[in-house]
């Protein structure tokens, strides 16, 4: 299963790199220096927001085509 092994990849892949910018904004914003790097976080968000949704859909489509064979 090619399309499987693909599709997890680039799951994967999208899933580190949320978990990334997680860890980010779960870290305690103690004083003002902390706060700005969970701004920035939650700027990071924003600028990828559309980019996540973009990567995806291809991922979706795979694991529909997947289902519809099975």
């Amino acid at each position: 299963m090619e399309l499987h092994k693909k599709a997890k990849n680039a799951l994967d892949i999208l899933c580190d790199e949320i978990k990334h910018i997680q860890t980010k904004i779960e870290k305690p914003a103690e004083d003002v220096d902390s706060l700005g790097g969970v701004m920035q976080a939650l700027e990071e968000i924003r600028k990828k927001q559309s980019d996540f949704k973009m990567q995806l859909k291809p991922i979706n489509e795979m694991y529909a085509l997947l289902d519809s064979q099975n």
